[in-house]
């Protein structure tokens, strides 16, 4: 639709088309307002609030693969996060398993003719045996 209009448009009326887009451009980019920076947030209690990035931070001076250093574990538990009853774990006696053990089932195979005891969850109508799957 936008070509159509531009192809009906005389050639005096494209010149002053063109002339009105850029006039309407240039005084946006003379204008360019400079960059301002944001105040650093106040800091509460013990906790640093500023996650503020700056160039050198991002920027590895050295790039090491994770496998080459020696890594530890550096938390201590000083028990200051979790206090109190609700943290505890009770005691309690785990239930007896009343379930019954699984039962094999006999398969056949339709390859190799060999019967075979497998778990429920791999019976089939068209069962071929791991000898057989395998390719040996």
């Amino acid at each position: 639709m936008l070509d159509k209009f531009i192809e009906s448009l005389t050639a005096e009326q494209k010149m002053a088309l063109i002339q009105t887009l850029s006039d309407s451009i240039e005084p946006e980019v003379k204008e360019k307002p400079e960059p301002t920076v944001a105040p650093k947030p106040e800091a509460s209690r013990d906790v640093d609030l500023d996650f503020s990035t700056s160039k050198e931070s991002d920027q590895v001076k050295t790039r090491i693969p994770v496998t080459e250093n020696k890594r530890f574990n550096s938390f201590i538990d000083d028990g200051t996060e979790a206090k109190g009853r609700e943290f505890k774990t009770p005691d309690i006696k785990p239930t007896e398993r009343r379930r019954q053990p699984t039962k094999m089932v006999e398969q056949k195979c339709t390859k190799c003719q060999n019967s075979v005891k497998v778990h429920p969850t791999h019976a089939r109508d068209w069962y071929v045996c791991d000898r057989c799957i395998g390719g040996r």
